[in-house]
């Protein structure tokens, strides 16, 4: 299989980032000169544990998927990251002859957070900042989630992607690691895990800190990598429930310039100019139109440390950068220099833990659901949303393709996750009963 097979068969298999970007994952292939295969394997948020029982469970398609890769791409380079608190996966890897893949190394990160952001592990493996508008394969990088991994090893069999480990944690009774296919209710999950262990329970898909609220109707996507659990009266939940109005004010009342949330910027740490306190100096007049948004508001990634652990009066940058954002149109940046030992800045994430007052346990691996419905997203992806190429009524099978993408536009197709009839379609969902 030659590369451009192979980047065609991720396409037509539905292949996208598991890691809750969901980005294409044929596009990352598409570069020239790629020499720098980068595994994702730090799964820096609070309370998942996906990742961790991916190697665990499917360590035969990790293996075989990397291999591969490196016969197509031949790699000059591949990195496995993991935290070091998870040296067991590491070992574990080597005792099934992981290291037997050419130019195959493991990389350790420190437990902090957010050591799994792409960028930030760019930079502390290749020691490069993406510029403005740049792709990690313009720089002759691929980084993959390990979940990704495995929708890619099922392409290569020819199977698309169409199921994915999830985990439920938080504020369950027992918090669990499934293995689901895609379209699955997180209320039969949660039920499962043994129902809430609160009375105001809130819900957030992906992880606490990046993730987003969601109701108990949402169902698992591809890029779904958590369902986490936390109490209405938490402290993301004060962020969640102001406004970047009200932000803005306090801080003009409040805010003392400590610059507190510019030096533990993760962003402006690796060297991306983003000043979070000069941008909370002038927010209201940047919210009002008196003042020009500057550009360096798409630097941030946010990551949530301003808010929860840098900011001592309880003001969120954060939530107003993401305000300035959706009112300007985005520029190219002028990066700076970074902080040489920038790792050692970066927050460990038993300290946002506390923060956040919530305990990460160790959840279990509960192996294989498969519920009696289930309701899938059409839009799965970055870029454009795929056609739907079924009808109520119809009977499909497991892996048959239900929704088609045009060859020129960014994104992929959408295959059925289960045999079954469908009962309902609309723009935006199809929901199919299982067979027996």
């Amino acid at each position: 299989m030659n590369s451009s097979e192979f980047i065609n068969l991720l396409r037509e298999n539905g292949v996208v980032g598991g890691g809750g970007g969901s980005f294409p994952t044929y596009k990352k292939f598409s570069f020239n000169n790629l020499d720098t295969l980068i595994i994702n394997g730090v799964e820096c948020e609070p309370l998942l544990y996906s990742d961790y029982f991916l190697v665990k469970e499917r360590f035969e398609e990790i293996i075989f998927t990397l291999q591969r890769l490196q016969e197509i791409f031949n790699f000059r380079d591949i990195f496995f990251t993991l935290k070091k608190k998870r040296l067991e996966l590491a070992d574990f890897l080597r005792k099934k002859d992981i290291e037997n893949i050419k130019n195959l190394k493991f990389y350790l990160f420190e437990d902090i957070y957010p050591a799994g952001d792409e960028q930030i592990i760019i930079k502390a493996i290749k020691g490069i900042t993406l510029p403005s508008f740049k792709l990690p394969g313009d720089y002759g990088i691929v980084v993959l989630n390990l979940q990704t991994l495995v929708f890619i090893s099922e392409a290569i069999r020819g199977k698309p992607a169409i199921r994915r480990f999830v985990t439920v944690s938080g504020l369950v009774k027992n918090p669990l690691v499934f293995d689901v296919p895609i379209g699955t209710k997180i209320k039969d999950l949660i039920d499962i895990s043994g129902g809430y262990l609160v009375d105001n329970p809130v819900i957030f898909a992906g992880g606490v800190m990046m993730g987003g609220i969601i109701g108990e109707s949402f169902s698992i996507k591809k890029g779904t990598t958590g369902i986490i659990v936390i109490a209405g009266d938490s402290k993301l939940m004060v962020e969640k429930k102001t406004s970047a109005d009200i932000f803005s004010k306090k801080a003009r009342s409040v805010c003392d310039g400590c610059m507190e949330c510019t030096l533990f910027c993760s962003r402006n740490l690796i060297g991306k100019k983003i000043r979070p306190h000069l941008i909370m100096r002038y927010s209201e007049d940047y919210l009002s139109g008196r003042r020009s948004i500057p550009s360096e508001v798409f630097n941030c990634s946010e990551c949530g440390l301003c808010y929860v652990y840098s900011c001592p009066l309880g003001l969120s940058p954060r939530k107003v950068i993401k305000s300035l954002k959706e009112k300007s149109k985005r520029d190219v940046v002028e990066d700076f220099d970074e902080s040489e030992n920038f790792l050692f800045k970066i927050p460990p994430s038993y300290k946002i833990k506390k923060r956040l007052e919530i305990e990460d346990v160790k959840p279990n691996f509960h192996g294989v659901y498969n519920p009696s419905i289930i309701s899938v997203d059409i839009k799965q992806s970055k870029g454009f949303s795929p056609k739907p190429i079924v009808k109520d009524g119809e009977f499909v099978l497991t892996g048959e393709k239900i929704c088609k993408m045009s060859q020129n536009k960014l994104g992929v197709p959408l295959h059925s996750p289960v045999t079954g009839k469908i009962v309902y379609i609309d723009g935006q969902k199809i929901k199919i009963e299982a067979s027996d």
